[in-house]
């Protein structure tokens, strides 16, 4: 089954959804099974000196757990981000460098990168969006590798030209690489042994409350809410950012659109 349908709501509504989910689980116990949890664990204080041992027990290795989760889901889409800005960066020094061209390779060189700006933000983002790897790109740039590496490329640099062609050249495979990383990383997350010692462990939390016992209803319900509530919380950071190329938290893709812009500026005069 498949969940990545939440990606598609807004992170309000995402956080409300998964929050939701554990909030009802945890009053679900306990008006269903208040009765027999009851008879099993005896009028107040019941067996609350045994429960509060056995609920610690699991609050500290589920939290600990739950932190080393979101330690590492973090440094994921951090490390994707970065990425993409070393990506953005990459293809930046080139299309200052390909500007330095005489005419036609000028032109004909950075219309080729803004090709390749142009199918990342309309073709390959929409599809890292949707779990589809990106495709498209390596022919652009492929083409630009061609035209670096003429014969007549050298020559036509200018002053310099082979020290500026072999600028050009380390400058696009650094960029190759970079969108060959992101292809083979984009969809990133955690596998799902992980997602079930994660949900497992906050059930288990919070069924843990169900046995507290309580002079007063109105103490445990709200005690057996407020677990459930700040167990969904930092799940639903972990949701939100599990993938990085999906939901309203996501990478963005603006840096390639302002390289496409910086381009179309510079082919108009």
């Amino acid at each position: 089954m498949s969940f990545y349908w939440l990606y598609d709501l807004s992170n309000f509504w995402l956080g409300a959804v998964v929050c939701a989910a554990f909030v009802l689980f945890a009053l679900s116990g306990h008006f269903l099974l208040r009765k027999p949890i009851d008879k099993w664990v005896g009028p107040y204080p019941g067996q609350n000196d045994v429960i509060g041992i056995v609920s610690s027990t699991l609050g500290i290795f589920f939290g600990i757990t739950l932190g080393l989760v979101a330690v590492g889901t973090w440094d994921t889409f951090n490390s994707m981000d970065e990425l993409a800005q070393k990506e953005e960066l990459m293809a930046t020094n080139l299309q200052r460098t390909l500007n330095t061209m005489p005419e036609p390779m000028r032109t004909e060189s950075l219309r080729t990168l803004r090709d390749w700006a142009d199918t990342v933000v309309e073709k390959s983002w929409p599809a890292q969006q949707v779990g589809n790897p990106p495709e498209g790109e390596s022919e652009k740039l492929e083409a630009i590798e061609a035209l670096l590496s003429s014969r007549d490329s050298g020559r036509l640099f200018g002053g310099g030209g082979v020290q500026r062609q072999a600028r050009s050249v380390h400058q696009l495979n650094v960029l190759m690489q970079a969108g060959d990383e992101r292809a083979l990383s984009f969809d990133a997350r955690l596998n799902a042994p992980l997602w079930w010692i994660v949900v497992i462990g906050a059930l288990l939390t919070i069924a843990s409350t169900w046995f507290v016992s309580a002079s007063s209803e109105t103490v445990k319900l709200f005690s057996t809410t407020s677990v459930a509530l700040m167990l969904g919380l930092p799940i639903f950071f972990l949701v939100a950012m599990d993938n990085p190329f999906r939901g309203e938290l996501s990478i963005s893709s603006d840096g390639f659109v302002k390289l496409r812009d910086q381009i179309d500026a510079k082919l108009a005069k």
